[in-house]
């Protein structure tokens, strides 16, 4: 089984726990702390190892997801990303947004980073013990959620999370609430408008997640902005990083950057550790 299928696996799914890849096994014998401690990660969320005192969350958090998923209730959003894998959009058609209209059942369906995708999240931040966190994409709050309760069990740290449409926003507020995590806080509008403000107010970020816009030359400049205000060590994470040519292209670049000392291709997820280190960056790719 690949490890993109592992993570589409639902919670509660009695589905028997695969062998652990070889890459893993691999990355377990690394010169390189932090790919050592991504292969301790990826053990557990292949296992579906989870601690006493996440079990709650991780329950809460997936009974949340099950009551959007069932919602038919219509959200009506402005799109700032990109359209569609094909689109060509200039950066001023992407910035005025395309209004949709779905359900949220649809959406959370369709948008949602899946269980496992989302408790390596939970278990990465468990383990760096970040003290600040950065969200390029709240979505409906599941990525937050988990993030806020590694923090929450942590006993530390905090997470900035920004969403473009308001209405999408409300939800992700909505999930993070009446899950009672706290430790997040969310900022509404287009990420080119809100980003210099919360890079400069929060720096400097232990981890960064960008899931969203989807777009090339976007994710690049996203990632040049944010680096700066990345700490020494920080662990950077683009998602959807084969969502198209461009993305894939993105992904890329970014992990060739020559402050990545290890990068890690989890096929739909991209991690990079920052640093600044003068032998070549250490790659690893999970198939």
């Amino acid at each position: 089984m690949t490890f993109e299928k592992i993570c589409i696996q639902r919670y509660g799914a009695d589905v028997p726990a695969p062998p652990i890849p070889a890459e893993v096994v691999e990355m377990r014998a690394s010169d390189q702390p932090f790919v050592r401690l991504m292969a301790d990660v990826l053990d557990e969320v292949i296992a579906e190892r989870i601690a006493p005192d996440e079990h709650a969350h991780v329950a809460a958090i997936e009974a949340r997801r099950a009551e959007l998923e069932a919602c038919e209730d219509e959200i009506t959003y402005l799109d700032f990303g990109a359209a569609t894998k094909y689109a060509e959009q200039t950066a001023e058609e992407m910035y005025q947004g395309v209004e949709r209209s779905r359900s949220l059942g649809a959406m959370c369906r369709r948008s949602s980073k899946p269980y496992r995708g989302a408790l390596m999240l939970m278990k990465l931040v468990r383990r760096i013990q970040p003290e600040t966190c950065l969200e390029l994409g709240s979505g409906l709050g599941f990525t937050a959620a988990y993030q806020a309760a590694a923090l929450k069990l942590n006993g530390k740290g905090h997470l900035v999370t920004l969403e473009g449409p308001a209405s999408i926003a409300a939800v992700a507020r909505a999930t993070i609430a009446d899950l009672g995590h706290g430790r997040v806080s969310v900022q509404v509008g287009r990420w080119q408008d809100t980003l210099d403000a919360v890079l400069s107010a929060h720096r400097p970020f232990d981890v960064a997640f960008i899931d969203g816009h989807h777009d090339r030359d976007a994710s690049i400049g996203y990632f040049e902005a944010i680096l700066p205000a990345l700490s020494d060590g920080a662990v950077f994470i683009l998602d959807d990083i084969r969502w198209s040519q461009g993305m894939l292209e993105a992904w890329t670049e970014i992990s060739a950057h020559p402050r990545v000392n290890a990068a890690i291709d989890l096929v739909d997820t991209g991690i990079v550790q920052i640093g600044d280190q003068a032998k070549a960056a250490e790659r690893h790719k999970l198939t």
